[in-house]
């Protein structure tokens, strides 16, 4: 059931068997600082005296960027990060993958404190950032994940055995002597799917990880994810994506974070049908169906129909448009149907879809 009414204050007892937990989670910038640190660098004498009230300790006003963020992440499922930007999407990304620290709540993976063992944390999370590869553009793609086995502490010969092993897992193996500023956009992302199963981690964390590829790309990486990484790897994933339609068909449980807090949380199918106000529904039939006016009465006394149009389009085809309440009887309509030998090309449901929902709860 979908979770609106959180009340993250509440105390949780740390699962070992999760392989995330996060409970509480709260972190500010100063936006002195925060615009320090999107920009890079000191670009002016205003920017200059923002630094200068950092180094003299002048407070200024924080950014709450999370806010009591709480949920959980389950063995074994694909779990979505939704929000708008300045969600807190990256920033709970970063907190996950020991980049930054918190300043309070905990976040766990099988009952490890992430803040206070990362590196027992880090052997357990691998992450890809999107605007991070973390490649030398210089070395191959192999010699890049030579590279990584090596920081990971990796035996060379182990190394060498698992690279040709997910090398011809992604799909890449010819693309493995070739250096990396050679890549397209599509192998680099397979090239990083590689990098971060390099040390069998269980949980796996992606931040938009189709951005920039093709559709065709986008799929293939889509199916590597559901079909490699979840069914035969047995992993745990965290995807965070601006693309809902994505999100639908991957995750098994999305949040929706707005303003650094959760506003929502449950399946994709119950966030969706959360704002699914009732039926919505066109039936479409061949040129050789016909109504008369007592099936029409009929139909209309179905329970839960509330209108009822037949349109006559140019190509003969009949469509019957219907609207309802949410406990519209379908099987009472299908079995007149049935009775008057009413043949049916197509159905279409015109129900909210995930991305209504999400307008409509950031908005709101």
């Amino acid at each position: 059931m979908i979770d609106r009414t959180m009340s993250p204050e509440k105390s949780q007892a740390v699962d070992a068997s999760k392989p995330i937990q996060v409970i509480n989670l709260t972190k500010r910038f100063s936006s002195h600082s925060k615009a320090l640190q999107s920009s890079g660098r000191i670009q002016g004498l205003d920017d200059l005296a923002r630094f200068l009230k950092i180094i003299i300790g002048q407070k200024d006003k924080n950014l709450v960027a999370l806010d009591n963020v709480s949920f959980e992440v389950n063995k074994g499922e694909i779990f979505g990060l939704l929000g708008p930007n300045g969600a807190g999407k990256t920033t709970l990304i970063k907190i996950l993958s020991t980049l930054i620290l918190q300043d309070s709540g905990k976040a766990y993976t099988f009952g490890i404190d992430i803040a206070k063992y990362p590196r027992r944390a880090l052997k357990i999370i691998q992450t890809a950032l999107a605007e991070v590869t973390g490649f030398e553009k210089r070395l191959t793609g192999r010699q890049n994940l030579e590279l990584f086995a090596e920081l990971y502490g990796i035996p060379r010969l182990e190394a060498q055995k698992r690279i040709d092993e997910l090398l011809a897992l992604t799909g890449i193996q010819k693309y493995a002597d070739i250096s990396y500023n050679k890549y397209s956009t599509g192998t680099a992302k397979r090239l990083v799917v590689c990098r971060i199963l390099l040390s069998d981690a269980p949980v796996l964390i992606f931040d938009e990880p189709t951005t920039g590829l093709d559709a065709l790309a986008a799929l293939e990486f889509r199916r590597m994810l559901k079909d490699v990484l979840i069914r035969q790897k047995q992993k745990t994933i965290i995807l965070s994506s601006h693309n809902l339609w994505e999100v639908e068909q991957l995750c098994t449980r999305v949040a929706i974070l707005n303003k650094g807090r959760i506003i929502a949380q449950g399946t994709p199918t119950e966030i969706r049908n959360s704002f699914t106000r009732g039926t919505n529904i066109s039936i479409t039939f061949d040129s050789h169906s016909s109504f008369d006016q007592g099936l029409i009465a009929q139909i209309k006394k179905v329970s839960g129909v509330t209108q009822c149009e037949l349109i006559d389009s140019r190509n003969g085809y009949l469509t019957l448009n219907l609207l309802g309440t949410a406990d519209f009887d379908y099987l009472q309509l299908f079995r007149l149907f049935v009775e008057s030998n009413l043949k049916i090309r197509t159905i279409e449901n015109h129900i909210s879809g995930l991305e209504e929902a999400f307008i409509q709860l950031t908005r709101e």
